[in-house]
């Protein structure tokens, strides 16, 4: 019966009996610095500290001792801060008896403040005659990184005290902490190994230098003090990172106490990551490939993923390709992309930003319309598909009256208003548009069509005449866009090398799109955050919701609140930017996000982000930020307030529907939906309405430093595109939300804004992931039945709003198409 008895000679039985619970030899891994994968064999709590998958395999050679074995180890996150760890190991013991197989499972957690707990289970299986056949041993570990330069970590193996060959298998107890000296390139380690039976300490250190990207050494030595006799075991260790995969390479020598030092073995591994380390070896010059699809402004994950990226996401990781020293070109392929206006001219201000920085950005294109000759008009190169063509049929925006239909029905509607042009009730009460509304809606069109126009003829280097001109023809398509000069060239798009080759005169490669100097590992410590907030949809009372099968999202007042009071309280959280894309709702649910905007900015400077719209009751809660940023495209204002109601008594009556109402009070029925307001009651809503109308100018008034008698200027419920709102001292500065971002980073004292990472707030409850993988195939198939947008718009009318509620709603469903 083999009992591997030499696997570390003058230890007790116990030592012996844990010495033959341990694995594969790893020379340079620390319990505080586990080593990715190799968490599940060093430390298990490291396996919450990974924000990616990894796949290690490490092959360990002894010529004489322990240690030599084959493991292959896997860690991924699963869902939130839950990760799990797999492994498997093949141990070869020292006197050539019979090869043990070994499994690991772990689950890592990744708690609060950088904290990190781990538990590992192994399992081994032997020949029958072997001791370790069998063995269970659990493994508890954790660790913390509180700072950017501090790491503590701690393990308790074999906590089950599981017993071999008749002897209890003692446990060990490690404690060790990594220092960074100013740098991460920078490693010093040092901990103690304990044993619970016999009390022999050992005592570790460590070194590891990274002097080039990708390229790290390292060297470890460990002091075994026993009675008679003081050991030394030494480890050294490089490792070579190629972006997602590494190299690793390590040996072992051990020095006993008065001998020489002799070489024990080495080890070799590879690994395999979902995110890329710094490279050693980086390819300059290419030209990266990025596909360009849709994207909303709020995070959706769902069971199995953390969802497609946002708006802000994206134009951030297109933002940062232009400090990338490797990449000298940019080729965007639009993948149908249906941006809003203001975020259409946000992401043209990102390839200007590129070019800029002297990124040649190349475009191509399957097909197109206005908005992708706004978003790549300034574009080096714009491609199109041979087969493909630009819809250019101008601007257009409609407006839908219910009057006679509600009067067929016998259903009428009354409405009480405070600015003149609060026209969300005309649809209900007229057959056509009042001047009033004519009047803003060509004036948007008139600003809008400019400002496409305008930035054409810029980038296609031509007069905005001819532009007009060459759009006024309508659709283009194949060599037709090429004639006009709105498109390059035709090619395909496996065509697309040898076309930008021969347009640079040099050979071209293309790259896939990968996030660079992102490592797999999370931070450690916290990095300065600001937290987006998204509003998104119509604001109302309670929580933010997105309804199942629809995609309409109502952002709740309780839900805000509570994300801003969350970014208040989070030390690491230095700025808050409110994003919003709204077109209002609620008094009461806007004014409690306003009052809460106005107490945090006093704490932490808080910048609102305009998106393609935020209007009404969006533009009200802006009014307690330090800054409130827009862009041109952007639909704002719409200062003013109304309510009003159904009355169905003529239907029901039509109906033949009888009711009789009792009553207590003078206007038990001023709500009800049966009859219509008297005089009295239409006087007693107007005086209530007003309070809110006055209510708001105040708030404008106080929050945009202006007179009373300027607000009521650009008041009156009147909508104005982000360039006109500016001119009106509406908004403070020009941009998007990327410029938001560099502006709170400035004003929380950080000065450079790369260095700031971004949190969505809220974070998605996993009942709101399971909805979200739920509802995306129902709302695919009511948008291909063209009933998406109409539920949408009816909606929170149902179910959101009380009867006769003050709304501070923009005045129609606005769509620039």
């Amino acid at each position: 019966m083999h009992r591997l008895l030499s696997i570390l000679v003058g230890l007790s039985v116990a030592s012996l009996a844990h010495a033959q619970t341990s694995g594969t030899l790893l020379p340079v891994d620390t319990v505080s610095d586990p080593g990715g994968a190799r968490a599940v064999l060093t430390n298990p709590g490291g396996m919450g500290s990974l924000r990616t998958w990894e796949v290690q395999a490490i092959n360990t050679q002894m010529f004489d001792g322990d240690g030599e074995g084959t493991a292959l180890l896997f860690v991924t996150p699963v869902w939130g801060p839950i990760s799990i760890g797999l492994g498997a190991e093949v141990i070869r013991p020292p006197d050539g008896a019979e090869a043990l197989g070994r499994v690991h499972s772990g689950l890592g957690l990744s708690l609060r403040n950088r904290f990190y707990f781990g538990v590992a289970w192994r399992h081994t299986e032997s020949g029958a005659d072997n001791p370790i056949d069998g063995l269970d041993a659990l493994d508890v570990g954790m660790l913390w990184r509180p700072t950017r330069w501090f790491s503590l970590g701690a393990v308790l193996r074999d906590l089950n005290n599981p017993s071999l060959d008749g002897q209890r298998v003692s446990r060990r107890y490690d404690l060790g902490f990594t220092v960074r000296p100013g740098t991460d390139r920078v490693l010093l380690d040092a901990g103690v190994s304990v044993n619970e039976d016999t009390e022999d300490v050992d005592v570790n250190t460590r070194l590891a230098v990274e002097p080039l990207d990708g390229w790290q050494i390292a060297a470890t030595a460990t002091i075994q003090p026993r009675a008679d006799a003081v050991h030394l075991a030494i480890g050294a260790g490089m490792t070579f990172h190629f972006g997602p995969i590494g190299v690793d390479s390590g040996t072992v020598m051990r020095r006993p106490d008065g001998g020489a030092v002799s070489v024990e073995g080495y080890s070799v591994g590879v690994r395999l990551s979902g995110v890329p380390h710094r490279s050693l070896v980086r390819r300059v010059g290419k030209t990266v490939v990025v596909p360009l699809g849709s994207a909303g402004e709020v995070p959706n994950p769902t069971l199995f993923s953390g969802g497609r990226p946002t708006f802000t996401h994206v134009v951030r990781a297109m933002d940062a390709l232009g400090n990338d020293e490797t990449v000298s070109g940019v080729l965007i392929r639009d993948k149908r992309t249906a941006f809003g206006w203001a975020q259409t001219e946000e992401l043209r201000g990102v390839i200007a930003s590129l070019k800029a920085r002297g990124k040649r950005v190349s475009v191509y294109l399957d097909h197109g319309e206005l908005r992708h000759l706004y978003l790549y008009a300034g574009a080096d190169t714009v491609v199109l598909n041979p087969a493909g063509g630009l819809r250019l049929v101008g601007l257009r925006t409609s407006l839908t009256y219910f009057k006679s239909a509600l009067d067929t029905l016998g259903i009428q509607t009354q409405w009480v208003r405070f600015g003149k042009y609060k026209t969300f009730p005309e649809q209900f009460e007229r057959t056509d548009a009042s001047a009033e509304s004519r009047e803003v809606r060509n004036s948007l069109l008139d600003g809008l069509y400019s400002q496409i126009t305008e930035a054409i003829a810029t980038g296609r280097k031509m007069e905005g005449a001819k532009v007009r001109a060459i759009m006024d023809k309508g659709p283009l398509v194949g060599q037709e866009t090429v004639d006009n000069g709105f498109v390059d060239r035709l090619a395909f798009w496996d065509e697309m090398e040898k076309v930008l080759s021969k347009e640079s005169g040099g050979p071209v490669r293309l790259s896939p799109w990968r996030r660079s100097g992102v490592l797999p590992e999370k931070e450690w410590g916290h990095k300065p955050v600001v937290a987006v907030i998204p509003v998104v949809g119509q604001i109302v009372e309670g929580s933010s919701r997105t309804v199942f099968g629809l995609g309409t999202k109502m952002a709740g007042s309780d839900t805000i609140i509570a994300a801003l009071t969350r970014a208040e309280r989070d030390r690491n959280v230095v700025g808050v930017v409110l994003r919003v894309d709204s077109p209002g709702g609620s008094t009461m649910a806007s004014d409690l996000i306003q009052r809460k905007v106005s107490q945090l900015r006093k704490k932490k400077p808080v910048v609102v982000s305009f998106g393609n719209l935020a209007a009404s009751g969006g533009y009200y809660i802006a009014m307690g930020a330090n800054k409130v940023v827009a862009s041109d495209a952007t639909v704002t204002g719409s200062i003013g307030i109304f309510t009003g109601k159904p009355a169905f008594k003529t239907l029901r009556e039509w109906l033949r529907i009888g009711r009789t109402t009792f009553t207590r009070g003078k206007f038990a029925t001023l709500f009800d939906s049966d009859k219509p307001w008297s005089a009295e009651e239409i006087a007693l809503i107007t005086q209530k309405v007003r309070h809110f109308y006055d209510l708001f100018l105040k708030r404008v008034q106080d929050g945009r430093g202006m007179s009373k008698d300027e607000v009521v200027k650009v008041a009156e419920g009147r909508v104005w595109l982000g360039s006109q709102a500016k001119e009106r001292k509406l908004v403070d500065e020009r941009g998007g939300v990327l410029h938001a971002i560099r502006v709170v980073s400035e004003m929380a004292g950080v000065s450079d804004p790369h260095r700031v990472g971004i949190r969505f707030l809220p974070s998605k409850t996993l009942a709101e992931r399971v909805r979200s993988t739920l509802g995306i195939e129902i709302e695919s198939v009511l948008t291909r039945l063209g009933l998406r947008n109409a539920l949408a718009l009816v909606y929170p009318f149902l179910v959101a709003y009380e009867a006769g509620e003050a709304l501070m709603l923009m005045p129609y469903e606005l769509q620039f198409h």
